[in-house]
């Protein structure tokens, strides 16, 4: 039996009434479960996001303790970037949701056009594109780090003129091979090249 997970929300938001509708238009939410938690001022949200993991944050930029778009930028500089920041406007805000998107925010809705339907899908996609950008992030830092181990094998080595051994940075010398398998992910197969595989065959 599949079990829906929970979508956690966040709702930081000053206004009573506006909570008690935000509250009512996720229950009728059909397709999908909410788990809502709801604080009044930005401190309370910042301290939530810091002790519990949520998958969306519901953000009021108009609070008793912050306001304007310094509310939605002293909340994406203080926690963690993997829930999905949706911010809620007044009638006269809508430039401010268009700036606090593109300051990070994965979507805004005006107060006077919300709706359960509206709502729920703007949840739904700022969840998915921000689970977008953090997997983008999680690559881009494992791209970095191949090209760390690469970088490893750059600048001088002392390798033998005889025998082709490589030096360490202990000291050892040691089969080129080795050497390679072990500051990188190469791996190695063996067999002849054209000269050695005629002088071993002339032999």
């Amino acid at each position: 039996m599949n079990v829906r997970k929970k979508k956690k929300v966040l709702l930081v938001e000053d206004n009573p009434g506006d909570v008690r509708l935000i509250r009512e238009m996720l229950k009728e939410s059909g397709n999908t479960e909410f788990e809502l938690a709801h604080v009044a001022t930005l401190a309370e949200g910042i301290d939530s996001l810091h002790k519990s993991k949520f998958d969306a944050v519901l953000l009021d930029l108009l609070l008793t303790d912050s306001t304007g778009l310094e509310t939605f930028q002293r909340l994406k500089d203080s926690v963690h970037d993997e829930a999905a920041v949706i911010v809620l406007t007044g009638l006269q805000d809508k430039e401010l949701g268009v700036h606090a998107v593109r300051a990070g925010a994965q979507d805004y809705v005006p107060k006077s056009a919300l709706n359960s339907e509206l709502l729920v899908r703007s949840i739904l996609h700022g969840i998915e594109r921000q689970q977008g950008i953090v997997e983008r992030e999680a690559l881009v830092a494992g791209l970095k780090d191949a090209l760390a181990k690469v970088r490893k094998l750059s600048g001088l080595l002392p390798i033998c003129a005889s025998c082709k051994k490589i030096r360490d940075d202990k000291g050892y010398w040691r089969q080129v091979e080795v050497y390679i398998k072990d500051h990188t992910d190469a791996e190695f197969t063996h067999g002849y090249c054209p000269e050695c595989a005629a002088k071993l065959w002339k032999e």
